[in-house]
C-alpha cells in the first residue's frame, strides 16, 4: 500500500515544534511541552519541560535518524520508546528528516487499515517483534510482489463453471419461469377455442389449480382469430422456451455445485436480478471486469450470480450466505432498483472488515438511448416510473408530463404472450413518435440518475461506512464508476497496491482511495466518542 499525508509531508523536522508535531502524529495524542513556571509569557528555563525542548531543539538539526535517537526524542515527549524490529519496518532504519517523515506516514496508514484509531495501534505495535508485527499486520503488510504470487500460484477453481448464452440467463431467474407457463396456458387456451385440440385432452392429468388457471385464460383470451395463422408457430415456441428453461436450469444448478465445491473463492459479486435486461447487463458487465487485462493475471475466482441456480429461496439465501463468507471481497453492483438482500449483502461484508467495491455506472445519455434501441416497452415504463418517483424528472415539467402520458399509454398494452409473438413489435410501431420520446427522456434522467447515486453513496449513504464486527474498524465502501476502475481496485486491494491518503476533514482523519476518492477507513476527532467506544466495543 502506498500512503501520503499532505499535513506530515509540510512539516520541516529541523523545526523542534514541528518535531514535536510529528511525534504526536505517531503516537496518536496531543504533546505539550510548554513551561510549567511560564510568568508574563517567558519560559523559566528551568522546569523539566523546557530542558526538555531545548533538548529536542538539538535533535531537531540531526542529519541522520535512527531508532536510538527516535526513542531519545520519544522519552523527551514522555512517549513510550519503539522497538528496533519497529523502526525497521516503518522507518527502514536509518534517514534523515524526511524519512522520518515517510516512516510516521506508513505507521498511521496501516494504524488506520488494521485498527482505526492511532494511540492503540501505537501501543499495540511499538514494542513488538518483528514476528508479533507481521501477525498483527497480516496481509496488509505483504509485498506486492508476494501477493499476485499467492494468487497465481493458486490457479483456477477445480471445478469450472459451464457458460450459459447471455440472452437465455434470466431463465435461471424465477419471473422467467412465470411467464414460460403462462405462455404456455395461453396457448393451450388459443388451440382450445381454435379447434386444434379437446378441452379434456388439455386438462388431463393436471391438478385442480393448474385446471382452474386454464379454464380462466379461455374466458381472457377472448377472440382467437387473429392467432389463427401463427398458433401452431407460438405453441413451438412456447415449448422451445420450455425446454430451454430446463436446460439452463440444469446448467445453473451444476453451475452452484461447482461453486459450493471449490477450494476457494476471491470475489462475490452482488446483484439483484429478475428481468431479462438485468441478467444481461450484470452478465455484461461481470466479464468486462474479470477480462479485463489488469486483472486476468491474478487468475482470480469469482462467483458470477448469472450462472448459477437454486430452486428453493431459502438454499439460495444459505448459498449466498456462504459465499459472502469465503470470498475476499465483494463487487456490488449499484442497479436500477436496489433489495434488501443485495444492501445486506454490502453490509454484511463490511461487518466482516472485508473491503466493498460498489459499481455505479457512468454512461452519457447518447449511449443509453443507443442501446434503448432494442429494449423491452416492460423495461422502459417500469424504470419511467421509478425514475419519476426518485424525482429524477422534477427539474423537467414538460418531461416529467410526457413520461407520465407515456405510462399510461403504456398501461393500455395487454400482450397475451409474455415471451412470444409480434405484439409488442405491432403496438411500438403504432406509436412509434411516443416510444422514441419516451426513450429520450429516459436515457437524459436514468444518466442524471446514477450521477446522483454514486454521489449519494459516496457522500451521503449510511450504509457507505460499517464497522467490522470484530475488530470496531470502521469499514468504507469504494465507488467506481466503470468496469475497468472495478478491475483496478481489486487488483489493488488484493495484491497491496493502493494509494492512500491520509486527511483531516469534518473532525475526523480520513483515509481516502485514490481511484475512487472514497473514505476507506475513518478515525473520528471526537475524545468522548473515542473513549466510549473503544473502552465499551469489545465489551458490549
Amino acid at each position: 500500500m502506498r500512503f501520503t499525508e499532505r499535513e506530515i509531508d509540510d512539516l520541516d523536522t529541523r523545526d523542534p515544534k514541528h518535531l514535536v508535531r510529528l511525534l504526536s502524529k505517531l503516537c496518536g495524542q496531543p504533546l505539550d511541552l510548554s513551561c510549567r513556571n511560564q510568568h508574563s509569557g517567558r519560559s523559566c528555563g528551568l522546569c523539566g519541560e523546557c530542558n526538555n525542548r531545548s533538548l529536542i531543539a538539538k535533535l531537531s538539526h540531526a542529519d541522520t535518524w535512527n531508532a536510538a535517537r527516535l526513542n531519545q526524542a520519544l522519552l523527551l515527549v514522555n512517549q513510550p520508546t519503539v522497538s528496533s524490529d519497529f523502526y525497521s519496518l516503518f522507518f527502514r532504519r536509518t534517514g534523515g528528516g524526511q524519512v522520518l517523515k515517510r516512516g510516521v506516514v506508513e505507521f498511521r496508514g496501516m494504524a488506520m487499515l488494521r485498527f482505526g484509531n492511532f494511540r492503540f495501534a501505537y501501543k499495540k505495535l511499538a514494542k513488538g517483534a518483528d514476528s508479533e508485527l507481521r501477525r498483527e499486520l497480516g496481509d496488509w503488510l505483504r509485498r506486492p510482489g508476494e501477493r499476485r504470487e499467492f494468487f497465481s500460484k493458486l490457479g483456477t477453481a477445480s471445478i469450472p463453471v459451464q457458460q450459459i448464452d447471455e440472452s437465455k440467463r434470466w431463465y435461471l431467474g424465477y419471473i422467467s419461469g412465470g411467464y414460460a407457463k403462462q405462455d404456455a396456458i395461453t396457448a393451450d387456451a388459443l388451440l382450445c377455442k381454435l379447434g386444434r385440440r379437446k378441452q379434456k385432452d388439455i386438462e388431463r392429468g393436471r391438478s385442480p389449480d393448474q385446471i382452474k388457471r386454464f379454464r380462466k385464460r379461455i374466458i381472457e383470451v377472448g377472440d382467437p382469430s387473429r392467432f389463427e395463422a401463427s398458433i401452431d408457430l407460438l405453441n413451438e415456441q412456447v415449448k422451445k422456451i420450455d425446454a430451454d428453461i430446463e436446460k439452463v436450469q440444469r446448467r445453473g444448478l451444476r453451475n452452484t455445485s461447482a461453486y459450493l465445491s471449490s477450494d476457494r473463492l476471491d470475489v462475490y459479486v452482488a446483484t439483484s436480478m429478475r428481468e431479462a435486461w438485468e441478467y444481461e447487463s450484470a452478465s455484461r458487465f461481470v466479464r468486462a471486469v474479470f477480462s479485463d487485462p489488469a486483472i486476468r493475471g491474478l487468475r482470480l475466482v469469482h462467483f458470477d450470480p448469472t450462472l448459477s441456480y437454486s430452486r428453493d429461496r431459502l438454499d439460495k439465501g444459505l448459498i449466498e450466505g456462504l459465499m459472502l463468507n469465503r470470498a475476499r471481497c465483494t463487487l456490488y453492483m449499484v442497479q436500477e432498483t436496489d433489495t434488501l438482500g443485495k444492501d445486506s449483502e454490502l453490509a454484511s461484508t463490511l461487518a466482516q472488515g472485508k473491503p466493498v467495491i460498489a459499481f455505479v455506472p457512468r454512461e452519457e445519455p447518447e449511449i443509453i438511448r443507443a442501446r434503448l434501441r432494442t429494449a423491452q416497452l416492460r423495461f422502459v415504463r417500469k424504470r419511467l416510473m421509478l425514475l419519476m418517483a426518485e424525482g429524477a424528472l422534477d427539474s423537467n415539467p414538460a418531461e416529467l408530463g410526457e413520461a407520465a402520458d407515456f405510462i399510461s399509454l403504456a398501461a393500455t398494452w395487454r400482450p397475451l404472450f409474455g415471451l412470444v409473438g409480434e405484439e409488442e413489435k405491432e403496438f411500438l410501431r403504432s406509436h412509434s413518435q411516443e416510444w422514441r420520446r419516451a426513450r429520450d427522456i429516459f436515457a437524459r434522467a436514468e444518466s442524471a440518475y446514477f450521477d446522483k447515486r454514486a454521489r449519494t453513496l459516496t457522500r451521503d449513504h449510511p450504509l457507505a461506512m460499517q464497522v467490522h464486527l470484530e475488530s470496531g474498524v470502521a469499514n468504507g465502501v469504494l465507488v467506481a464508476r466503470s468496469a475497468r476502475d472495478c478491475a483496478r481496485l481489486l487488483v489493488g486491494l488484493l495484491t497491496n497496491v493502493c494509494d492512500f491518503s491520509i486527511e483531516h476533514e469534518a473532525g475526523a482523519h480520513v483515509l481516502r482511495e485514490k481511484i475512487s476518492q472514497c473514505p476507506f477507513r475513518v478515525v473520528t476527532d471526537d475524545p468522548m466518542l473515542t473513549n466510549s467506544f473503544w473502552d465499551l466495543y469489545g465489551n458490549a
